[in-house]
């Protein structure tokens, strides 16, 4: 049998030769493990080798964030002894909310790494009649090759737009699923474990009414009301006239915030996430992602990562000193989580990238690991479409699903 670096070495030549047969211009999609920004650091290698790269900044790799762009990134050259091409300065590093300010230059590779953040912010340019980055950068200056790098590819049912900007400037060349992945021993064998949860009908809790008619109503009656609202709008949206339909549009979102921020505090799913945690947990390293900053406080105070926390919980969950961290969206992208055994997923949202990305954290391969991943999803709401999307291309083998009835007080 293989080394499991053998394997993943092979995998790895074989995307970048499909890349070079596809005209050095395309995407690399591949889960978790694969190793994707590799394929990155060995063409730039390749190139310096050939002579390829005759001044400084011959190469632009575009980052989502600071973090990949200062950290991640130079370490993955460093890791791979390439990190001579940072310190000559063949590789410019920039994010993409500073692609607009590159004009007028001639590129030899072009890197786009999370090219599914950039298809976001074109997208949404693309619907508001605007010029995008992508757009723009593409008009303005050389490319010779392009290599895109993502987890996740958008649906070309559910989101058009996005595969169509993908497919302009680095179509998909290469795919490479988790579950492939898993049967390659190159990640780690999962089970996910779906605890269906259900709105509380019996405690009045939650504020309704007016000022001058205030009442308390339950978690159902709540998010009845607030359906009923999203449907309201949804119907005056199409029924206005053209110069107000942009503003009823955006009353229309403003009320599915509403029901998805009511979703992300349920004070019954964040008791049965307790519950879940009680059994669970023991000695085994635990990442909770949580809906809010409120909920990750609410289940563990003084272990959560987080917009308005500091870093000392995650630098300690990662050097083994504590064994449980709460997080909201800080380590979906670009931080490296070790050896993580379990997921307890509390509050997730309709982006199945995102929650396809939580997963891959637990997948990281070591010997007898298998990742055990618990999502908990409120029935009879929108988080079962979010959830059913998410989660169609995983095994469904590897799939089950429990009533929170079944778990302990």
């Amino acid at each position: 049998m293989k080394e499991v670096n053998q394997v993943k070495d092979e995998i790895q030549q074989q995307a970048h030769a499909i890349w070079t047969a596809a005209g050095r211009r395309g995407t690399v999609s591949a889960g978790t493990g694969f190793g994707k920004s590799r394929i990155a650091v060995m063409e730039a290698n390749r190139m310096f080798m050939d002579g390829s790269l005759p001044s400084m900044n011959s190469i632009l790799l575009v980052t989502p964030t600071e973090k990949l762009r200062d950290e991640n990134w130079p370490k993955e050259f460093a890791d791979w002894e390439a990190d001579y091409l940072l310190d000559r300065r063949y590789v410019k590093l920039i994010c993409y909310a500073s692609l607009k300010n590159e004009k007028g230059n001639h590129y030899k590779l072009v890197i786009l790494d999370e090219v599914h953040r950039l298809t976001d912010l074109a997208a949404e340019a693309f619907k508001n009649g605007e010029d995008d980055a992508l757009t723009t950068f593409f008009s303005e200056n050389l490319a010779d090759a392009v290599l895109g790098l993502t987890a996740t590819v958008p649906d070309s049912k559910r989101e058009p737009d996005k595969v169509r900007i993908i497919s302009q400037v680095a179509p998909v060349v290469f795919n490479y699923s988790l579950d492939q992945g898993v049967e390659d021993g190159m990640i780690a064998d999962y089970e996910i474990r779906v605890i269906m949860h259900t709105l509380d009908a019996k405690e009045k809790y939650i504020p309704g009414g007016t000022k001058a008619k205030p009442f308390l109503t339950t978690e159902a009656s709540h998010y009845e009301y607030l359906e009923k609202q999203i449907r309201r709008h949804r119907m005056l949206v199409a029924q206005a006239p053209p110069a107000k339909k942009a503003s009823m549009e955006k009353l229309a979102m403003f009320k599915t915030f509403d029901r998805n921020r009511f979703l992300y505090n349920l004070k019954s799913k964040t008791e049965l996430a307790r519950r879940c945690m009680k059994h669970m947990l023991g000695d085994k390293r635990t990442l909770v992602f949580c809906g809010s900053i409120e909920q990750a406080e609410l289940l563990l105070p003084g272990a959560t990562y987080h917009s308005k926390s500091g870093s000392e919980a995650y630098s300690a969950f990662n050097a083994k000193k504590i064994n449980t961290l709460a997080a909201v969206q800080a380590v979906d992208e670009g931080v490296n989580i070790v050896d993580l055994d379990q997921l307890l997923i509390v509050g997730f949202d309709s982006s199945d990238r995102r929650l396809t990305q939580r997963i891959g954290r637990s997948l990281r391969l070591r010997p007898g690991h298998k990742a055990m991943i618990i999502i908990l999803c409120t029935q009879g709401t929108a988080e079962e479409k979010w959830l059913e999307k998410a989660i169609k291309g995983f095994d469904p083998a590897k799939i089950s699903y429990y009533s929170s009835k079944n778990v302990p007080a």
